[in-house]
């Protein structure tokens, strides 16, 4: 038998599951090397067998050659190979070498030097050379004692790489002061990846306690703690039920999103422990009708105080819920929002910030500090925080709100009054830089795990601190150097080229993902997170977009990121360093934060254009029969109802001070918003301000505030309606007109779909706007006779043209009716419906093809482009996991058969530009644009001074 035909056999076997005989012909073939050529080329082979069944006794049999072959497509079985392969030194060299330039696929990031055999790893010299290189292999062979390393050597290596402190060896482990010192040198964010291993009797000895807690704070230490005793390997340390309860109030959530911690905690006769897991868990998972009213809340409320040891009265806690009701019921009415998914159920995912809605209530209430907490969190951008016990240490003031509204998601609280104020200062500031107080905090965030700058900062008046030097620190900081270059002084950020440069002369590029570090710092002073971000965010719109024309700048970042992010060796990015250094390109974080705000500006421009206007500042506007773009904001979605006045709570100063609200771009030809009832308000606005966009997506972002769960992507309007299709976009705008001050926007009209009901009719009349009707039925009738007229026009004039119209055009109508009136999708914009004409653009394109229409061709490409384009938008990503929608036509056939005609021309092609070309016409626009800059920082400077005095004065409008 050829060898041909025993691959397909012994597939065969693999494939109807005769494993057996599959193993015992691998046996059998263990020397027959043309025969594994054959398999390799086989992806169930090689994507199957090789990742999830390889078995290592069957591995071990096949010949030398035969195991370096198929480690070349599965890097991981490595672990597996002769030691005569480990302990070749030219070939484990080479793989490694292969491994880094990306010549050999290496999903599961395997490293070569980490499966060195013994021979290798017992030349101390070689070891010695290597430690650079792969530091974690070096520390394990270390640990295995597999030769004896001296003392001088392994106190050398960890003073390098103090990121391992956690493996430090017994001599080092009771030094106290030299492991404090190692673990000043870590970011406190990487404190849970690097020494939650540390043992849990360990890290509560009091130096190790005080400079965890110092640099990471109390929650990080706790969440800490809690992963020692989980991934502890011997006998369950046994703790009391005050020490739990210390534990895990910090931080419910780790505590209730892994159950491992349920068993831990529950073992023993820990009965206390295992009441209070019993509470968490039922509150965690309490529905709006479980507190829908003071008594029921009240009851829950003691209950989880009892569980906690407080000593809460219910009389008390009832007293303090009754007078807040008013507060409290819009509060707890998010319960069940947060959760809510497109098709009505509740998330599971979302339990742990129902716990934080009711824990939050509890601590308010044990403090007498129920009006502050209200102050911050019901209208912070992110409604609820899981570190609001930092509350009880400081008192809300007008001058901290801001901060601490947008503080309230992450580890700031717990700071002392200082180094709040401290944060206040500098989030005041570079809010007012950058225009995005949800950037500002993320950078605040950082800065609050590096200990050496906050304590460099504490001393300092931040009122009177060089703004320059500030902005400065925020470009240092969000580039994540301060592990390879610790500034001393703040001195240091007064030039800070010199200090990226200092950065650059310390970084050991030793691998792929470090030279493409090192470019991007060189460059751009950014990182390559940073980078990632700004392409996928910023620069991912078609390569022919408006944005590249307006703005050279953006067209010149994105050639030079994605030459940068997609290069596959580092011969490649040192090409591109000397190809960029030879035309001395550089580009700075400020100019490239000035790029990306020009970018929001132009893309809001493009919605604020488009939007509806009202002709009348009253009564009732049909727009049924019109074609219509509105930005909404849905008061009463997913069934909760709106209480109360729409127009006071939309006017009360606390509500105004919310500085977001997400809103949905809809069309006549796309309607999607979240589902509505009877009583629910849907506001409409117009003639926006200038800053008003912050984030935007075909997606629902499932956003709090500026901070997105999902990924933010913008484009214009036309983009942005021909891309939705899970149920509705989201635009995240600004609620306030500017960002410190109390102007806030105002609908310009209420919007009724199908009827007009009491709540909008009254909110109409106190807002003073007009009411805009559009009736569902008549519009979908409208444009479903439009696709029917478009199809018949092709099947005249064979227009390429029509054909994406005529796909977007049905798609948009029925992902804009899915969720709001699915019986008019079925009456309309039906899968047969859409079938139908699909199958007709097809076959008149066959026809053409056939009888040689001159724009045949055009139609082929055309009619290929637009469906699989309209198939990849239905696609369920890690971004939008629970929108459940699909592109529900049969395709496949049609394409793969247009696919092969000769007049397919594949993806379209684009301009490529050289990082040269790109960057000359940057500069020609830069100079274009350096007069009208001038003149709005001289009209910026000169308002400087009346903001400062009005900004006392300004009341709600």
């Amino acid at each position: 038998m050829d060898n041909r035909r025993l691959a397909e056999q012994i597939m065969m076997h693999y494939e109807k599951s005769h494993y057996w005989r599959f193993d015992r012909a691998m046996k059998k073939n263990k020397d027959n090397e043309e025969l594994f050529d054959i398999l390799l080329e086989n992806d169930v082979f090689t994507s199957d067998y090789l990742v999830t069944q390889a078995d290592e006794d069957i591995f071990k049999t096949w010949s030398i050659p035969i195991q370096k072959k198929v480690i070349e497509h599965a890097p991981h079985l490595l672990r597996m190979a002769a030691e005569e392969i480990r302990n070749d030194l030219e070939y484990m060299e080479g793989l490694q070498h292969k491994l880094d330039t990306n010549q050999i696929e290496n999903p599961m990031s395997v490293s070569a030097y980490e499966y060195l055999g013994p021979k290798i790893t017992s030349d101390l010299e070689y070891m010695l050379s290597i430690q650079d290189k792969e530091p974690l292999t070096f520390l394990k062979i270390m640990k295995n004692n597999d030769f004896q390393f001296d003392r001088d050597i392994v106190k050398s290596f960890f003073d390098k790489y103090p990121f391992y402190v956690e493996d430090s060896p017994e001599f080092l482990k009771w030094n106290m002061g030299y492991v404090v010192s190692l673990i000043e040198r870590i970011p406190a964010e990487n404190f849970l990846h690097y020494c939650s291993n540390m043992d849990y009797d360990y890290l509560k000895l009091e130096p190790i306690k005080e400079v965890f807690i110092r640099l990471g704070g109390e929650v990080n230490y706790s969440k800490m703690l809690l992963y020692s005793l989980e991934n502890d390997d011997g006998e369950i340390k046994e703790i009391s039920s005050a020490e739990f309860r210390e534990l895990i109030l910090l931080d419910p959530e780790t505590f209730l999103r892994t159950s491992n911690y349920k068993s831990l905690f529950a073992r023993g006769d820990h009965k206390d422990n295992l009441k209070l897991i019993q509470e968490l868990v039922k509150v965690s998972k309490l529905g709006t009708k479980n507190v829908n009213n003071p008594d029921k809340l009240a009851r829950v409320l003691f209950e989880l105080s009892s569980s906690l040891g407080k000593n809460l009265t219910y009389d008390n806690i009832l007293n303090q819920v009754t007078s807040n009701w008013e507060d409290i019921e819009e509060w707890v009415e998010q319960i069940d929002d947060d959760r809510m998914l497109d098709d009505g159920t509740l998330s599971t995912f979302e339990e742990g910030d129902v716990l934080f809605k009711i824990y939050n209530l509890l601590i308010g209430i044990e403090n007498n500090k129920l009006d502050q907490l209200f102050q911050v969190l019901v209208n912070s951008e992110g409604r609820s925080s899981r570190f609001v016990s930092g509350i009880k240490n400081f008192n809300v003031t007008e001058d901290n709100l801001a901060f601490l509204q947008f503080a309230c998601t992450r580890n700031l609280f717990n700071s002392d009054e200082k180094t709040m104020n401290m944060y206040n200062e500098i989030f005041k500031y570079i809010s007012s830089w950058n225009n995005n107080p949800y950037l500002t905090i993320d950078f605040i965030e950082r800065l609050s795990y590096l200990y050496p700058i906050t304590k460099l900062l504490k001393d300092v008046d931040i009122k009177t601190m060089d703004k320059n030097l500030l902005i400065n620190l925020y470009g240092y900081i969000n580039a994540h150097i301060t592990s390879i270059h610790m500034i001393e002084s703040l001195d240091e950020l007064k030039d800070l080229d010199k200090c990226f440069e200092m950065t650059l002369d310390k970084f050991d590029v030793k691998n792929l993902k470090d030279k493409k570090h090192w470019i991007l710092l060189k460059y751009f002073q950014i990182d390559m997170l940073e980078a990632s971000r700004i392409v996928h965010s910023y620069l991912s719109t078609e390569e022919d977009s408006s944005l590249y024309q307006n703005i050279p700048g953006a067209k010149y970042l994105k050639s030079v990121l994605d030459a940068v992010i997609n290069s596959g060796s580092i011969e490649e990015l040192e090409a591109l360093d000397k190809n960029l250094e030879s035309q001395n390109i550089k580009v700075s974080f400020k100019t490239i934060n000035s790029i990306l705000s020009n970018i929001k500006k132009m893309y809001g421009n493009d919605i604020n254009k488009s939007l509806f206007n009202a002709s009348s500042k009253d009564g009732v506007i049909d727009a049924t029969d019109m074609d219509f773009n509105m930005l909404v904001h849905v008061i009463g979605a997913y069934g909760s109802t709106p209480t109360g006045s729409i127009y006071e709570s939309w006017n009360t100063k606390e509500r105004t001070s919310a500085v977001s609200i997400c809103t949905s771009y809809i069309s006549d030809n796309n309607m999607g918003i979240a589902p509505t009832n009877s009583a629910s308000v849907i506001l409409g606005f117009s003639n926006l301000p200038n800053d008003y966009l912050e984030l935007m997506s075909s997606q629902d972002l499932y956003s709090h505030g500026f901070s997105a769960s999902r990924s933010s992507k913008f484009m214009n309007q036309e983009e942005l309606r021909n891309n939705t299709r899970h149920g509705h976009n989201e635009i995240v705008i600004r609620r306030r007109k500017g960002e410190f001050t109390e102007q806030k926007l105002e609908p310009s009209y209420i919007i009724c779909f199908d009827e007009i009901n009491e709540n909008s009719r009254v909110a109409a009349q106190e807002f003073g706007v007009p009411i805009v009707f559009v009736d569902r039925k008549k519009v979908a009738e409208r444009h479903h006779d439009e696709i029917v007229k478009m199809v018949a026009e092709f099947r005249q004039t064979m227009n390429p043209s029509l054909i994406p119209k005529i796909i977007y055009e049905q798609e948009n109508n029925r992902a804009g009716l899915r969720l709001v009136r699915p019986d008019l999708v079925q009456e309309y914009f039906s899968k047969e419906f859409r079938q139908q004409n699909l199958d007709t653009l097809y076959k008149y394109i066959e026809l053409g093809l056939k009888n040689n229409v001159p724009t045949a061709e055009e139609c082929l490409n055309a009619f290929v482009n637009s469906v699989e384009e309209e198939k990849n938008k239905y696609i369920v990503s890690k971004e939008t996991p629970h929108r459940k929608n699909e592109y529900d036509v049969s395709y496949e056939e049609m394409i793969e058969t247009l696919k092969q005609h000769p007049a397919y021309k594949g993806d379209k092609k684009v301009e490529e530009l050289t990082p040269e070309e790109a960057y000359r016409r940057f500069i020609e626009a830069r100079k274009k644009l350096e007069e009208k800059e001038k003149l709005e920082v001289q009209y910026v400077n000169g308002l400087a001074t009346n903001v400062e005095e009005q900004k006392n004065t300004m009341k709600v409008g």
